[in-house]
Parts: C-alpha cells; structure tokens; sequence
C-alpha cells in the first residue's frame, strides 16, 4: 500500500487555460505581476507517491475542480480538519464519474470524518468496486461506532486490497473484533496497515490477532510498525508467527517495549516454523543486543525467508 512521502512540493498547474488568455496576455503584457498571481488557483500538493493532496475544503466544494486536479494522479489524499457529507460527496463523485483517470488510491489523514460523510463513504464502498486502497491516518470520528460500520463496508468491497489504519487508538476490544472480522470476511484484502495504532485495550490487540490465527486468513502483508510490545501483544505474536500460513511479508519497524524479553521472544519464532519470507525490522526502540542471540538463533533454522532488513539497529 503507498505509505505517506516524506517530502511534499508544489504540482504544476492542472487546470485548463481559459479562453481568450493567450489574446489577452498580449494585450495586458504590462499588467502588474502581482495582479496576475491573483487569476491562478492554489495547487495542491503533489506528492513523490503519486497522490495529490488537498488541504483546503475550498477545493472539494466542486467535483470538477477535484477532476482536474487529481487527472494526473492515481491517488487522492485529503487532509481537512473536518469533512462533512457535502465534500464527501463531492469527492466521490469525481473519482465515480472518472473512471478512466485511474484514481484507485483514497487516503484520509488528520480529519474527522463526521457522521453523514462516514455514511456517504460507507455506500461508496459496499456499492462500487474502484479503489485498491483505502488509508485512515489521525483519523478520527464524530461517532465511535462509524469505525465499525466503516471497516464492514472495506469487508464487502470486492476490489479493495490493501488498507491502512494508521496512528488510531484502539481502546475498545471491538476494535479488535472488527478488524478480525475483516481479515477473514475481505476476499480481496492483501495488505493490512496498523501502524503506530496504540491497543489501550489489550484485548483488541488479541481479538485482532484472533483473525491472523484463523486458517481462513488469505492477508499476504500485514505492518505493525511503531506498536508497543508488552507482554501479552509478544506471547500473541508468537502464536501468530508458528501458526499463520498465509502472511509473507512482516514490518516491525520502530517497535518498542517495556521489556527487552517481550521482543526477544517474538524474534525468536523466526525459525523453521515461520513462514514469513521478508521481514523489516527498521530503527527498533530496544536495546538489539537483547535480541541478535536469540534472533541468530532461529534465523539459523529457518529457511523460508528471503528478504531481511534490520536498518538503524545498532550493537553496543
């Protein structure tokens, strides 16, 4: 799933000429220039993963404007503070009535997404089959529960593969369920992102488990980067590592712990019995040298994995 670029810059226009602007730049050739900066519209920004973003509400007021300026791109993030149905609708339009632009990549970030948006998105995702990925970044909502009902609908799309839930507090175990539920109920999900998602509810972190352990779990890349390890969420990664079949690809990057043991342990089950074949383990927040003995060890017994990253982790 395209994950957020670290550098963003202004696009290039993407709106059309207007009529009669070649005539009347020659006419007006010594008009001021500040004048002149006044007739362009604010661009969005054009980010390196091929999504434009728009931060202004001003711009989803009109499924034209979102059109053209998202024509040259294959995604579409938004980052308004808070998006009501209007813009929603506005929004969805655009990618629905321009198929052929290719827009398969919608992203959320930083906003509340109020509760008539939720349902507007809701019914975008059980009625089309579009998008290939959908991404909720610092996303929060006017009403807990639009999280269930929203993941459910990402359960019942038929095209969506790679999903991203991102910086979110799960502090219910329905959490957990919900996105088990998805696991297992999504037959084109591929790739599930939970990233620096914080399980206040230790459970969540269980009942979501619950659905990698299940034999019917098809999910190839699963991202748990920046998760915090305690003691429960290591002896559950541990059962997912010796029992999941179908997970190829694991990131644990920047994970921390308050017990070196914790990570220890999960790093240990990359033995003869994982069937994982890349992992990344980037920049984690434990000391390494807690880990590289045993980490050593199973790697010495495993022969299913193929791509290893293990990058900013330094030996005292």
């Amino acid at each position: 799933m395209p994950e957020a670029a670290a550098a963003e810059g202004r696009g290039a226009s993407l709106s059309p000429p207007r009529a009669g602007s070649a005539q009347r730049q020659g006419e007006l050739g010594d008009e001021d220039e500040g004048e002149q900066e006044e007739d362009k519209p604010e661009q969005p920004l054009a980010r390196q993963d091929l999504f434009v973003c728009f931060t202004n509400d001003k711009d989803l007021r009109h499924h034209e404007t979102i059109s053209i300026k998202a024509s040259l791109y294959k995604g579409i993030a938004v980052r308004v503070k808070s998006l009501n149905h209007i813009w929603i609708e506005s929004l969805l339009f655009a990618i629905e009535s321009a198929k052929d632009l290719g827009i398969i990549n919608l992203r959320f970030e930083e906003c509340q997404l109020r509760k008539r948006a939720v349902a507007r998105l809701i019914d975008f995702c059980r009625s089309t089959n579009i998008i290939e990925s959908l991404g909720l970044i610092k996303v929060t909502f006017e009403d807990g529960q639009d999280f269930k009902r929203l993941v459910e609908a990402v359960s019942s799309n038929q095209k969506i593969r790679h999903f991203s839930v991102q910086s979110a507090a799960f502090d219910q175990d329905y959490h957990g369920k919900t996105m088990a539920r998805c696991i297992l109920e999504s037959r084109s999900l591929k790739e599930l992102d939970l990233s620096h998602v914080t399980f206040d509810d230790p459970k969540s972190f269980y009942e979501m488990a619950n659905g990698l352990l299940n034999e019917r779990c098809r999910l190839g890349a699963l991202k748990l980067r920046g998760i915090q390890f305690g003691q429960l969420e290591g002896q559950v990664m541990q059962y997912i590592l010796t029992r999941n079949k179908s997970l190829q690809t694991l990131d644990l990057s920047q994970c921390s712990t308050d017990s070196p043991e914790n990570l220890a342990n999960v790093f240990g089950k990359f033995d003869w019995s994982c069937n994982v074949k890349t992992l990344v383990a980037d920049n984690l927040n434990v000391d390494f040298n807690c880990i590289v003995e045993t980490f050593g060890e199973a790697l010495g017994a495993n022969l299913k994995l193929e791509g290893l990253s293990l990058k900013e982790n330094k030996l005292k």
